[in-house]
């Protein structure tokens, strides 16, 4: 299906200078800019800060990057977002993430024999983030175990800021990407 946009894109060619800088980072950084980033472009004062932190969360600090994919697509597939699962997909196949990890998210009932404790920790934390917004103290306490408070702020931002991605982006209904 078509995705028809609510917003505009910004081009290149609309562009200020500063906006122009912005997206010379983004061609460098990840080889072109996002069209949700020419979206948010539109309040070009706030791209620069949601670049900043995109650009955090998608860093390896202590929890492992495939640990933070499986939440990133669980994200995406509970909020309906073709948008985020158009990049991280192949991020995720990138990075070596197996194929039934991949499937296993992309169901309502996740199937027990697919993933590690850790893994599923990661998976109840997201479903509880982003279906009743905040996690339950038991799962935190165990994603604290197993990552450490530092982890466990990681997590949250990560599982947080795919949230906020996913609402940009169906809201925005921004074309896909590839």
């Amino acid at each position: 299906m078509e995705r028809s946009p609510t917003l505009s894109l910004v081009t290149d060619e609309q562009a200020d200078e500063d906006l122009k800088q912005i997206y010379a980072m983004c061609q460098q950084a990840m080889g072109g800019v996002p069209h949700l980033a020419r979206v948010i472009a539109n309040c070009k004062d706030l791209l620069g800060p949601f670049l900043g932190l995109a650009g955090a969360v998608a860093q390896e600090y202590k929890v492992p990057m495939r640990l933070k994919q499986l939440a990133v697509l669980r994200t995406a597939e509970l909020n309906g977002c073709a948008y985020c699962r158009s990049i991280h997909v192949p991020k995720s196949e990138q990075i070596g993430l197996e194929a039934d990890k991949m499937e296993g998210v992309s169901q309502k009932d996740i199937p027990d024999d697919v993933f590690s404790p850790e893994e599923k920790i990661v998976i109840r934390m997201t479903d509880e983030m982003t279906g009743r917004v905040g996690a339950e103290k038991n799962t935190v306490e165990q994603a604290r175990e197993m990552f450490g408070e530092a982890g466990v702020v990681e997590l949250m931002m990560t599982i947080s800021f795919y949230n906020l991605m996913t609402r940009l982006a169906e809201t925005s209904q921004v074309p896909l990407e590839g």
